[in-house]
Formats: structure tokens, C-alpha cells, sequence
């Protein structure tokens, strides 16, 4: 148990994040790759397993959390709602965040929807980020205006990670 506790205290060092015990076994069993990578680094952190310079870089894998956001809105309101925020929460949310993977309305299926997908290195970095976009007065101010037009009816939001067969989104 102590040499899983090294190597758990080795993994919240890495990916920045205060991990529990069922993510930290997640991504040790994952794939058996990422344990001999993650725990295969030199003193400046980066690897020195060969597969950190195969095609799909396992290292990166590790470390990168995709945010996928599914907004659902009341029939008829998502072009107000979408222009309020390309006039109010996008330069503050890109600010904060950088540019999403993908930003997207939908082309088949519930007209009402649209989706973004945010790309974080780790739990840590999406924390910090999003702690200083909701502490941004001009990110604040954006939802309360959409609050106040009232066209969101439904969000969901996923925390994924990428399969290692193909390549790192960033």
C-alpha cells in the first residue's frame, strides 16, 4: 500500500489536481501504458518512456480533461441567446479559458441545442480557469443578462478523456 501511496502522491503532483483514490486507479489501470509513463519521469517532468515519442503521445493523453457542454434552449430563443453571447461572453470566457475545441450549433437533430468542447491539461488547470472566469466581473455580467433573456432551458456537461488511438486534441 505505501508504494501505491508514492506513486498516488506522484500522480496529484503530476496532474495538478487533489485526485481521490478511484482517479488515481483509474488512471493506473486505464491502460498499462500510462502508469509506465507516468511513472517514468525525470526531474524536469517530462518522460522518458519510448512511447513518449510514438505517434500517440500517452503522455499527453494523461494530462488532458475535455469539457463537453450540451446547452438545450427554450424553442425559438437560441439565436438570442447565441448572439447575446457572441456580444457578452465570449471575450470574457475565451479570456479566461482560450478558444474551445469546437463551438457548435446543430446541423440534425433538436434545433435547440448547441455544444462547446473546452480542453483543460488537467482537473487543476479547468479549476483555476474557471475559477477566474466566474471571477470576472464582465463573465458575470453576461450571465445575468442571459439569465435575465431566459432561454436556457437544459445543460448537461461531460468531463471526458480521449481513447489513446488517436491523436491528442490539443
Amino acid at each position: 500500500l505505501s508504494a501505491f501511496m508514492r506513486d498516488f502522491e506522484q500522480l496529484k503532483k503530476l496532474t495538478g489536481c487533489a485526485a481521490s483514490l478511484d482517479l488515481a486507479s483509474i488512471y493506473c489501470a486505464r491502460a498499462p501504458v500510462y502508469r509506465e509513463v507516468l511513472f517514468s519521469v525525470t526531474d524536469h517532468g517530462r518522460p522518458r518512456s519510448s512511447y513518449a515519442d510514438s505517434r500517440h503521445n500517452y503522455w499527453s493523453m494523461l494530462l488532458v480533461l475535455l469539457d463537453v457542454r450540451t446547452y438545450t434552449c427554450k424553442p425559438g430563443t437560441i439565436k438570442a441567446h447565441l448572439d447575446l453571447y457572441e456580444q457578452m461572453g465570449k471575450e470574457p470566457q475565451t479570456r479566461n479559458l482560450g478558444q474551445p475545441l469546437a463551438y457548435l450549433t446543430t446541423e440534425t437533430g433538436n434545433p435547440n441545442q448547441y455544444v462547446h468542447i473546452w480542453v483543460y491539461d488537467n482537473a487543476g488547470d479547468r479549476e483555476a480557469k474557471r475559477a477566474a472566469m466566474w471571477a470576472d466581473p464582465d463573465w458575470i455580467a453576461y450571465t445575468q443578462a442571459s439569465a435575465e433573456l431566459g432561454a436556457l432551458e437544459a445543460q448537461e456537461n461531460k468531463l471526458m478523456v480521449p481513447v489513446n488511438f488517436f491523436p491528442d486534441p490539443r
